[in-house]
């Protein structure tokens, strides 16, 4: 099984304006020990992908995925997660949940496309991923509201 640990941070997005730049808390994605946006960025060449600030990244991890068939797990670099995301689908079984069929959206002036990441799912043992989200919860509350 794989290890989720989400590690709070902070990350400065850049937008196209420069008077719009600010640097925010966000919640970085490890999976086993690594850094997991920052590898999609090295297997897609996009260095435009970003965490997500925190309270989106709870709601889409915690209950946003089970009314959907996909949700954000990373942005862009710019603020706006629709602008460049990183899609996962999320799916409960008894004992695990899983992660799989990882989609990054890419629109690009000549054309747009859907670069498929050719990954195993990425499957948690539930428990120990519903702990994890509730120690998101509790920096959420200590730290944003």
């Amino acid at each position: 099984m794989n290890q989720l640990e989400l590690r709070p941070g902070k990350f400065t997005y850049s937008p196209e304006d420069d008077s719009l730049r600010q640097t925010l808390p966000i919640i970085n994605i490890f999976i086993d020990g690594a850094d997991f946006i920052k590898q999609v960025r090295e297997w897609t060449y996009d260095e435009t992908l970003s965490p997500l600030e925190p309270k989106m990244l709870y709601e889409m991890l915690h209950h946003e995925w089970k009314n959907k068939d996909k949700v954000f797990i990373g942005g862009c670099s710019c603020g706006q997660a629709m602008c460049n995301p990183l899609y996962a689908h999320i799916e409960e079984k008894k004992y695990t949940i899983i992660w799989s069929d990882i989609t990054h959206p890419v629109d690009e002036p000549e054309r747009a496309y859907t670069q498929r990441l050719k990954m195993n799912p990425i499957i948690f043992d539930k428990e120990a991923y519903f702990a994890e989200l509730a120690k998101m919860k509790d920096w959420l509350i200590e730290n944003i509201y």
